[in-house]
């Protein structure tokens, strides 16, 4: 910066020894940064990306159904009798097959929480170790990470409405096409 601009603008004195990830007050912001990250992940996807996730899906295999219905009708196929044959049918009985999404989704959150309780543990005896041979301050990175995660939130937040919910990933020519090649070698 120009000498004569110091002069006119004092500049504060910043720490940022937390910045230096070879110091005890780096690894420690470091491992709690990264503890604090994983947990606020873990916690959004479980309780929120998860449901988005399958309000997607449903979206787009409706969207899919929708099209290729339109498709049919266009195509000059009688329909009704196309419903008729589906008000006939009974849906498949899917019991065990959602019971053991269910568990392996169970199973899934309890390994995610022993490794996160695991994971606590360890940074915890870490940044003790390290505030033992270096002073700094735990609440203030813990503070400092905990803004980070808020404006990460919130970006995830807006990302995962906007983004994904309006992305295309099943391309409804595709599946109009692979239905039609089934059917046609059933």
């Amino acid at each position: 910066m120009n000498k004569n601009v110091e002069k006119c603008i004092p500049m504060p004195e910043f720490d940022t020894s937390h910045y230096n990830i070879f110091s005890g007050r780096g690894v420690a912001n470091i491992l709690i940064g990264t503890l604090l990250f994983t947990i606020f992940l873990s916690i959004f996807y479980f309780t929120y990306i998860g449901k988005v996730e399958g309000e997607i899906v449903t979206e787009q295999v409706n969207n899919t159904v929708k099209e290729l219905l339109e498709s049919l009708k266009e195509s000059g196929i009688d329909l009704s009798s196309l419903k008729s044959i589906l008000n006939n049918m009974n849906p498949p009985k899917m019991d065990e097959e959602d019971n053991f999404v269910k568990n392996k989704n169970q199973e899934l959150i309890k390994l995610t929480i022993k490794v996160l309780t695991i994971s606590t543990i360890l940074v915890i005896i870490c940044v003790v170790l390290l505030k033992l041979t270096t002073n700094f301050s735990i609440l203030e990175i813990v503070i400092i990470n905990a803004i980070i995660i808020f404006f990460v939130a919130v970006t995830e937040y807006f990302f995962i409405n906007n983004i994904p919910r309006n992305y295309r990933s099943l391309d409804p020519n595709r599946v109009k096409k692979a239905i039609i090649n089934q059917l046609r070698n059933f």
